[in-house]
C-alpha cells in the first residue's frame, strides 16, 4: 500500500503516502495486512491526529489506509467490541485435559489472569470459544480502547465515519483485500481520476496517456 506519487499530478499522491507511511510505522504494530495500534498511552494521544490525518487523505486524494486487521476495521467502523477471531493453540485442543495442558503454561497462566476469566469459572470445551473472545477482546480491544476511540474521534472529525454508514461501504478503505485483482485499463486510468492540475503539460500528459492505453488495451505485455 502507499505506493509512492508518478509525475502526472502525483506530487500530493507522493506526500500523502509518505504520511501514511509514517503513521503507520509509528502508531501501529503486526503483520504487513493485519496491524493495530500499538498498546501505549504516549502513542494513544496521537491517535486523533493520525485519525484525522488519514480522513484527509482519503477525502482530499483518494489514498486510504488498507492495513487494519479485520476486528480493529470492525471496531473502528462500528464502536463495537464484538470479535471473530481464533487463538491457535486453545482451537486445536481437542478435548478439556488438552486445554488444560496448554493452560498449566505459565505464559498462559498469565492471559487468563489479565484476561478478566471469571476464576470459579472452569475453561472447558464448551467454554472455550467464549474464553477465546473474551481473551482476544481484552487484548487487542480493551487495552486499546483508548486509542481506538481517538482514532475513530479523528476519522469522522469530517464525518468520514458517518457518510460510510456501514462496514461494508468502508471496508476497501482500511482492510487488505484477500485477493489479487487484474489490473485493467479501466482501473489503471481511475488511479489519475483525482487529478486537480490545470497545468498544460501535465493535462496534455494525462490525454495522451488515456488515449495510449484505449488504444492498445488489448495488447498483452
Amino acid at each position: 500500500p502507499f505506493e509512492h506519487g508518478i509525475d502526472a499530478g502525483g506530487l500530493k499522491c507522493e506526500y500523502f503516502g509518505d504520511m501514511l507511511r509514517d503513521i503507520n510505522s509509528s502508531l501501529f504494530e503486526g503483520k504487513e495486512d493485519r496491524r493495530v495500534p500499538i498498546h501505549s498511552w504516549e502513542k494513544a494521544n496521537l491517535m486523533q491526529l493520525a485519525g484525522i490525518m488519514i480522513a484527509h487523505c482519503i477525502l482530499h486524494s483518494g489514498i486510504t489506509f488498507p492495513v487494519l486487521a479485520p476486528y480493529v476495521y470492525h471496531y473502528v467502523a462500528t464502536g463495537e467490541k464484538e470479535l471473530s477471531a481464533g487463538f491457535l493453540d486453545l482451537c486445536h485442543a481437542s478435548d478439556d485435559e488438552s486445554i488444560l495442558q496448554i493452560l498449566d503454561n505459565p505464559s498462559y497462566g498469565v492471559l487468563v489472569d489479565q484476561s478478566g476469566w471469571p476464576v470459579e469459572k472452569l475453561i472447558t470445551q464448551k467454554t472455550k470459544q467464549e474464553f477465546i473472545t473474551q481473551l482476544l477482546a481484552e487484548e487487542l480491544i480493551t487495552k486499546r480502547t483508548v486509542a481506538l476511540n481517538r482514532f475513530r474521534e479523528g476519522l469522522n472529525h469530517f464525518g468520514l465515519l458517518d457518510m460510510m454508514g456501514s462496514t461494508d461501504v468502508g471496508r476497501d478503505l482500511f482492510d487488505t483485500p484477500n485477493s489479487k485483482t487484474t489490473l485493467t485499463a479501466e482501473k489503471l486510468l481511475s488511479c489519475f481520476e483525482k487529478i486537480t492540475t490545470s497545468a498544460p503539460a501535465q493535462l496534455l500528459a494525462y490525454n495522451n496517456l488515456k488515449k495510449f492505453i484505449a488504444v492498445n488495451e488489448s495488447v498483452k505485455g
